[in-house]
């Protein structure tokens, strides 16, 4: 590409300068050629030339510019998404960490599934980006919760637990909101999914619709299974105290089937010591949280 081609022959055929032409050269000349004409021509060749180095720097330069800034745009979104989630998690007093756990929980059960040949026709690398990005989503809308349900250190009266049950849908509706604004983000999609489902059960005795089986979407039904996991690995206002691994695995399983999807929780135990390793290295430093992919 940067070599100026000038044809040169004797014959003064039309078809041959248009072959030349054709092939990339940059000029056709015909013998004989007068050498003030040669040179003029060089140069012009050699102008050219430069004119397209210049253009290809700028067009890396340009590609450069915008990878950066794509990275950065890309930076800010996320931030975006975990601060808004953060509003909840604040509120709620969750353990530290909670949204980066449910992210990291959730893609791992779905890498687990993939390798259990489930779902492979869902379960896309661009899926799994997707659902490590609105994980944080799941429990937005207990922003609209009142604190003195959201925060009560007691068990909740059925008359409260209905209030709770409300964040489902508040949230869902408050990511549809964004996602009327926002066009060709496909993530919030899946944030829809598991604001609104992530307590559904597979048995469809959960709420806030009472979906069953393969009605429920994926995601929810993934997170479904890292929400509660988590949920009993780590203390909560309501519980002091939290359990142990094989505790929480016993629990998930007696409910395989009725609370959760059956090939969740066989991905959950496919993947139990990436869990458990999730479940420690998140609970110490921010600095061990970041970057997960």
């Amino acid at each position: 590409e940067d070599l100026a081609v000038i044809m040169m022959s004797g014959f003064a055929e039309v078809g041959s300068a248009v072959e030349a032409m054709k092939r990339g050269a940059f000029d056709f000349l015909q013998k004989p050629v007068e050498p003030e004409v040669l040179v003029t021509r060089v140069e012009k060749a050699l102008e050219q030339r430069e004119l397209r180095r210049e253009y290809r720097r700028y067009v890396t330069d340009i590609e450069k510019r915008v990878v950066e800034r794509t990275g950065e745009l890309e930076a800010a979104r996320k931030a975006t998404i975990f601060g808004l989630a953060r509003l909840a998690e604040y509120r709620d007093e969750e353990t530290g960490f909670h949204l980066e756990r449910m992210a990291a929980y959730g893609v791992t059960l779905a890498r687990a599934l993939r390798r259990l040949r489930l779902y492979r026709d869902i379960l896309t690398d661009n899926f799994l980006v997707q659902l490590y990005e609105s994980a944080p989503l799941h429990d937005i809308g207990k922003v609209g919760i009142p604190d003195a349900i959201l925060r009560k250190p007691g068990k909740l009266t059925p008359q409260e637990f209905e209030v709770m049950k409300l964040h489902t849908v508040m949230g869902a509706r408050s990511i549809e909101d964004i996602q009327a604004r926002v066009k060709g983000q496909s993530f919030l999609e899946l944030g829809q999914e598991v604001a609104r489902s992530h307590h559904e059960h597979f048995d469809g005795r959960g709420y806030p619709d009472g979906l069953a089986d393969h009605a429920i979407p994926l995601s929810a039904r993934i997170l479904t299974v890292a929400d509660y996991y988590d949920a009993l690995a780590f203390p909560r206002v309501y519980r002091p105290f939290s359990f142990p691994h094989e505790e929480v695995k016993q629990m998930i399983v007696e409910r395989k089937g009725s609370q959760f999807d059956p090939d969740i929780v066989e991905g959950f135990l496919h993947c139990e010591k990436e869990i458990i390793a999730i479940r420690d290295r998140y609970s110490e430093t921010e600095n061990q949280v970041r970057n997960f992919f």
